[in-house]
């Protein structure tokens, strides 16, 4: 028998990253893409092929068919998506800084705060023991 190479899959966590990343870069660009390339921990470049994109001013949108390769699990298949939300009051007007940072620039000043959610079937941690905090988005 021929032995042949299995096909790598992705985790949920690169399918993540790469809808959060697509999402993010809709929103600042303002445009549609349709793939995405995010480097995996072990070093390799790889691309993702977004869907259901949707943008508009203040809000962006995706996801990811999640890929298990050859070694599928029951997440094998399923959409795993991302929104990116400008937070109340940190909008940016694109009239107040034209053609810098793709026409955007904060209206009030920005703290750098990143703040993280978890949507239907993502839990929170519970137990000390994983890489986020008790009461975090796992």
């Amino acid at each position: 028998m021929k032995k042949r190479d299995l096909k790598h899959g992705y985790t949920t966590g690169a399918c993540a990253a790469a809808a959060a990343k697509g999402a993010a870069l809709m929103l600042r660009d303002q445009a549609l893409l349709d793939k995405v390339e995010i480097v995996l921990p072990r070093g390799e470049t790889v691309r993702f092929r977004l869907q259901g994109q949707e943008f508009d001013r203040d809000a962006a949108s995706c996801f990811v068919v999640k890929d298990a390769g050859d070694d599928p699990d029951v997440t094998h298949g399923a959409e795993i998506h991302a929104r990116v939300t400008l937070k109340s009051g940190l909008g940016a007007d694109p009239r107040v800084c034209p053609g810098r940072t793709h026409g955007f620039a904060p209206t009030k000043p920005v703290t750098g705060e990143i703040q993280l959610e978890g949507g239907a079937g993502i839990g929170r941690a519970t137990k000390p023991g994983l890489a986020v905090a008790v009461g975090e988005w796992a």
